[in-house]
């Protein structure tokens, strides 16, 4: 490919269309990326859901829709917007808004925010059916497409780490990464379909088992006990290999002492230590490619910094988790199939249900299109973030070069990059490379400082934070969040901020943290409970929750800051609550 025939990558702009119904937060966002967002990693993302959103507005006939920003940054955060949902789905296609918004991250009234409860329009409802349609059809065929295509993935992956990098010039380094990102466009697509039709299932689903019945906590526990996901299945191994380090005479000393960072190579040196340096080498070249923060291609994937994933480990080792980890697929099966039997029952209390059983037949409907979707929201990702490792091998050896040009300090800088300015100077176009340099130098420091800034609860349309709503005059030692996954737990709680804690983290405590992705769920085996600060129902760390039948409550808002590590706490998740013993 020429320099000439390159598709100029724009930036995602944060200004741009706005709308009056536009009201931007942190819910579902702060799980999707929690950390300050790299300038390369929003070229992609923040692009990449900025096409998306409207586009699938547009196909649900909201024609007026394809200037709608569903993405912005505010002081490096990922924010989402909630109005625009709100907006289309509620005020103009009919939808109720516990449906939409509960999916999202949680009903508007329990997060403060100035949305008021919208019950279904029918006219609206049915105005929009043949498009809803039209889309479902159309959605139905995405799991085939994303199974379809992950063979694809792992060749783009394979094809880019064996790579001699340094045998490319510059633009040929550069083309290299872009043709992989380009030829991963379909799978991308079929991905976020399949995230669109697991909120529209599982919503509708949540919904009706509320109207009808009384009990949308239900929804939670008729999605349990599905395949394992990747992302279970990687912890399961981790364990295996921990029980049998657990019991090897004389290891239980050289794991106690070693720190996370030099772990695996204290194992590598010590003759007992060493076969399970190997059983996690292995591990690490099937599951390395995950990380804390992962969907930022910035962040050091486990394979590149091992530390995060042997805190984990050397928990396991020092307070194994009771019984294999695999061995609940079982028992939430059962949860699942008595769920079921619930709802039938439930419909049968009536005689006209008996006889005309349509509510049964739309429920079940929607519980096997739940059934299929969410899962999906899990295992794609996990085969997408394969080819992390090798991108970043080719943004790192980019950032060498543009360091030996003078346009950065430190090949690191690359990631504080926008896309169009790393095509630029990779194509010889950058006019400037000391402008460039003192540009980044600015990013850096930036994202330092607001580092140590409070986060906005909420960004009203002109994008600036608004006003935390008034605290509640209920005991504050009552949290309230979203009944992500069902069950009564009380024990000791271990607030964890960073996953480098995980070592500290003891088997039968209850996990507090401000949100959880796929690089924490190694440490939901351990846990009596789950608490976070962030999370919407769908969520990383709702879905596998309900995979280890573990109780969960997330999007509380503050658990890190009201509670402390050693309070006895019980966590309600099916009502949503935590309660903080005084």
């Amino acid at each position: 490919m020429s320099a000439e025939s390159v598709r100029r990558r724009p930036r995602p702009a944060s200004a741009g269309a706005r709308h009056p119904f536009d009201l931007w937060t942190r819910a579902n966002a702060g799980e999707v990326l929690p950390g300050l967002i790299s300038p390369l990693a929003w070229s992609s993302i923040g692009e990449g859901l900025n096409e998306f959103f409207p586009k699938s507005l547009v196909e649900a006939g909201f024609k007026d829709a394809h200037n709608v920003r569903f993405a912005t940054l505010h002081q490096g955060r990922l924010f989402f917007n909630v109005g625009a949902l709100y907006h289309y789905y509620c005020e103009l296609g009919g939808a109720p808004s516990s449906a939409v918004l509960r999916s999202f991250g949680g009903p508007a009234a329990d997060q403060g925010l100035p949305l008021p409860d919208r019950k279904i329009q029918w006219g609206r409802l049915l105005r929009h059916l043949p498009a809803t349609l039209k889309q479902s059809r159309r959605l139905q065929g995405a799991p085939k497409r994303l199974q379809k295509a992950i063979p694809a993935i792992d060749r783009e992956a394979q094809t880019l780490a064996g790579l001699d990098l340094t045998a490319l010039d510059t633009a040929g380094l550069y083309h290299a990464a872009m043709d992989a990102v380009d030829r991963l466009e379909p799978y991308l697509e079929n991905f976020n379909d399949c995230n669109s039709a697991a909120f529209a299932n599982y919503g509708s689903l949540a919904f009706l088992l509320e109207t009808w019945l009384g009990e949308p906590h239900l929804a939670n526990d008729l999605v349990a006990g599905l395949e394992m996901t990747k992302t279970a299945e990687g912890s399961a191994e981790l364990w295996r290999i921990a029980r049998k380090a657990s019991a090897r005479a004389g290891l239980l000393a050289l794991v106690a002492r070693g720190a996370p960072a030099t772990l695996l190579d204290d194992l590598s040196a010590d003759p007992a230590g060493s076969p399970f340096a190997s059983d996690l080498r292995r591990f690490l070249a099937v599951y390395g490619h995950r990380a804390a923060d992962e969907l930022d291609i910035m962040n050091p994937r486990w394979v590149e910094d091992p530390a995060p994933i042997m805190a984990v480990f050397k928990s396991y080792v020092l307070s194994p988790p009771p019984g294999d980890p695999s061995s609940v697929t079982e028992r939430q099966r059962q949860v699942r199939e008595a769920a079921e039997a619930r709802v039938k029952r439930l419909l049968r209390r009536r005689i006209v249900d008996r006889v005309l059983p349509w509510k049964w037949l739309a429920l079940r409907n929607y519980i096997r299109q739940a059934q299929t979707f969410v899962p999906l929201r899990e295992d794609p990702k996990f085969h997408l973030l394969k080819i992390f490792v090798p991108m970043r091998r080719c943004y790192l050896e980019l950032g060498r070069r543009f360091v030996e040009m003078g346009a950065l300090d430190a090949p690191q800088h690359v990631f504080h990059m926008y896309i169009d300015e790393i095509e630029d100077t990779a194509l010889g176009r950058a006019p400037d490379p000391g402008a460039l340099r003192e540009t980044v130098r600015q990013r850096l420091a930036d994202h330092e400082r607001w580092s140590h800034l409070p986060i906005p609860w909420a960004l009203g349309p002109d994008e600036q934070p608004l006003p935390p709503p008034a605290p509640e005059k209920a005991d504050g030692r009552v949290l309230h969040g979203l009944a992500a996954s069902s069950g009564r737990a009380t024990g000791l709680a271990r607030v964890i901020t960073d996953l480098r804690q995980a070592d500290e983290m003891r088997e039968g405590e209850i996990l507090v943290a401000p949100f959880t992705d796929p690089g924490w769920t190694p440490l939901f085996p351990l846990s009596a409970a789950i608490v976070t600060d962030l999370g919407g129902l769908l969520s990383h760390g709702a879905v596998v929750a309900r995979e280890y039948g573990v109780p969960a409550v997330v999007n509380t808002g503050d658990a890190t800051t009201v509670i402390r590590t050693g309070d006895r706490i019980t966590v309600d998740g099916s009502e949503g609550r935590v309660y903080v013993e005084t």
